[in-house]
């Protein structure tokens, strides 16, 4: 009889071995999954607390690239005023060549002409003037040649000429008829008086400056 119950336990016992050992298998999955749960937790809380720690920054970044990258629409003010310095500035440089080209042709001539009259009419006279740009042409006539280099040279030094030149010399005789006084008696024919001049043109070119002065 006893050994009887003790072969009936040990059958129970064989029979509940793998039941109670599948068991304890499901407890240590669910306590690994538990433990896994519980470390993943806080993981995922930090995790979403850095991301919504970032998102306003990401959006701030995204923000400061587009206003790098995008071109600023032009200031109307701004336009405006480029145009009007354009405009003046293309006026000041017309303005400068204007002013070079008057500069360049202004003549003082009360100075110059006081200057070409500067002799003596008992030994010369000066009977024409022509100009051409800046060259004048002098003709006139001299008792002898040595009046007329004198006044060359004497307008050589002047400052308001370049270049002075005795383009021609040319010796004239004019006649002179005898005076008769009223109530004489005519008088017998006689020989003329002839009387010697010279004839001359001095070229001079005319010194250009800002002023009309000397340049």
């Amino acid at each position: 009889m006893i050994s009887q119950n003790i072969a009936e336990m040990n059958t129970e016992t064989s029979d509940t071995s793998p039941q109670a050992a599948t068991g304890s298998s499901r407890i240590i999955i669910w306590l690994i999954a538990l433990s896994l749960g519980i470390l993943f937790v806080p993981l995922y809380l930090v995790s979403s607390a850095i991301q919504e720690q970032t998102e306003p920054l990401r959006h701030q970044l995204a923000t400061l690239e587009a206003q790098l990258t995008a071109t600023p629409a032009p200031n109307a003010e701004e336009e405006r005023l480029r145009a009007e310095l354009l405009t003046l500035n293309q006026q000041i440089r017309a303005l400068e060549v204007v002013t070079t080209e008057l500069a360049a042709s202004q003549i003082n001539w009360p100075e110059i002409m006081a200057v070409i009259a500067d002799y003596d009419p008992a030994l010369m006279q000066i009977t024409e003037l022509t100009q051409t740009e800046s060259q004048l042409s002098l003709s006139g006539r001299a008792n002898v040649e040595s009046v007329v280099t004198a006044y060359a040279d004497f307008l050589r030094d002047s400052e308001y000429f370049t270049h002075v030149a005795v383009q021609s010399l040319r010796l004239m005789t004019l006649p002179t008829a005898t005076p008769v006084r009223r109530g004489e008696p005519t008088p017998a024919p006689v020989e003329p008086v002839n009387s010697r001049v010279v004839e001359f043109v001095v070229v001079i070119t005319l010194r250009m400056g800002s002023d009309g002065q000397p340049g």
